[in-house]
């Protein structure tokens, strides 16, 4: 029956950049007091959060569909896209210029084909800030993600 369902949804690439741990000052810098995870309202949206040990998770604009609905271990790198990712989070947050990001990886979300509603929005910005995150959280406990640049 699951066959039967492939129709419905098509696999996209998601994107995400991890940085160095924030000090007090950079903190403070960016009033970022709590760990909320956050988004943009752009059609082609960002999603952010600090991680716990004060990193920021920035992900998300390009979603990348590959011909065929190809997946394969080598699309989790994608630099065009890590360097778009810098340069709109230099953009969001000019005060933390220079802050290097160590972990950059991609990997596959499997959206709704058919997005037709605010609900869909939410689910795709909610499922994508959870396998992030849990990507993370991984990373944190086993080392980093093969496909992260170090």
């Amino acid at each position: 029956w699951l066959r039967r369902l492939s129709p419905l949804f098509v696999p996209v690439y998601d994107y995400v950049l991890v940085s160095e741990p924030l000090d007090r000052t950079q903190r403070a810098a960016i009033g970022w007091a709590g760990r909320q995870g956050l988004s943009d309202a752009n059609n082609q949206f960002h999603y952010f959060r600090l991680t716990a040990d004060d990193r920021i998770l920035w992900g998300g604009y390009d979603a990348i569909y590959y011909f065929g609905s190809k997946v394969s271990p080598e699309l989790d790198q994608r630099p065009a896209t890590f360097e778009k990712l810098e340069a709109q989070f230099f953009r969001a947050f000019p005060q933390l210029q220079g802050l290097r990001f160590p972990y950059r990886w991609g990997a596959r979300s499997i959206p709704p084909r058919a997005s037709r509603s605010h609900s869909d929005r939410r689910w795709a910005i909610g499922s994508r800030t959870r396998w992030a995150t849990r990507d993370w959280a991984l990373a944190r406990a086993d080392g980093p993600p093969a496909s992260s640049a170090t």
